[in-house]
Parts: C-alpha cells; structure tokens; sequence
C-alpha cells in the first residue's frame, strides 16, 4: 500500500539535538540582548532623572561588545543548511540591536544638565521608533526558530511576550 507518494525523511536523535542546541544557542543570544537593554533601560531612568547621561556609557558599550562578539561567534558556527535561515534572520537581529545602539543609545550619552527638553525628546522619539522596529525583526527570528522546530520535532517554549 503506497502511502500518498510523499516521503518523510526521519531525523536522528543526534540531528534533533544538534538542532535543539543551536536553537537554544540563538534563544541565548536574544534573552541577553533583553538582559542588558533592561539594565540599560533602568540606568536610563536614573540618567535621565539626574541629568548625568554619561553613567549610559557603561551599559551601552557593554551590548556593543556583547553584540559583535555573538556576531563573530555566529558567523563561524556551521550549521546545518536547513539551519541557514535561523542564523542569517540572527545574525539580522544582530545588526540591527548594534545600529540601534549606535542611533538611538549611545547618542544620550552625550547630553550634559544643559541638552535642552527638545533634543531629549527627540532622541527618546528616535529611541522609541526604533523600539517599534524591533519587534518585527525579532518576529523574524521566532519565526524562523518555529520552522527549525518543525521540521526537527521539537517543541519551542511558548514566548511570553518580553
């Protein structure tokens, strides 16, 4: 009896694990990016309520390193092929947390108690602008996490929305 014609190719355990871990590899790589921009968002409030951006510094050269580090560790990680998308929709993720830092963190580094109300306001517009943009950029990633799930039959944690 032929079973529709289609084929079904089995991954091993070895295969699934392999995936898994590279899944959870790239998790890693977007839990801590929320880690430090949490830190970053906090000392953020205290910069801006004593008007002493220079403490900023500290947090955004902190993700900047962070950022290329998990770029070049990425770029030479072999991956399977069907893995490619996964990587290149991080390696995305990536390029735009580290240009958003560029634009829209490390600029307040450079106000004094004398920036005016309008030049913060429109750094935060920026800031908050580039927060929106974001979120689709790490829906790209999900989405491709979701796909590499599937197609190595593992279960993704349900994403909370942080």
């Amino acid at each position: 009896m032929a079973l529709s014609g289609l084929v079904y190719a089995q991954k091993t355990e070895k295969e699934t694990d392999f995936a898994l871990a590279f899944n959870d590899y790239c998790a890693s790589l977007t839990d801590s990016l929320y880690t430090y921009g949490t830190a970053w968002g906090q000392a953020f409030g205290n910069a801006y309520e004593s008007n002493s951006f220079s403490q900023l510094t500290v947090h955004s050269n902190k993700i900047y390193s962070f950022i290329e580090k998990s770029q070049k560790d990425l770029i030479k990680r072999k991956v399977n092929p069907d893995m490619e998308d996964l990587k290149v929709a991080v390696l995305d993720f990536l390029a735009f947390e580290k240009a958003m830092i560029q634009e829209a963190f490390k600029p307040f580094e450079q106000f004094t108690d004398k920036t005016s109300d309008e030049t913060i306001k429109a750094q935060l517009d920026l800031l908050t602008s580039k927060t929106a943009q974001e979120e689709k950029v790490l829906t790209a990633v999900r989405a491709e996490q979701e796909k590499v799930a599937k197609l190595y039959d593992f279960t993704m944690e349900a994403y909370d929305g942080e």
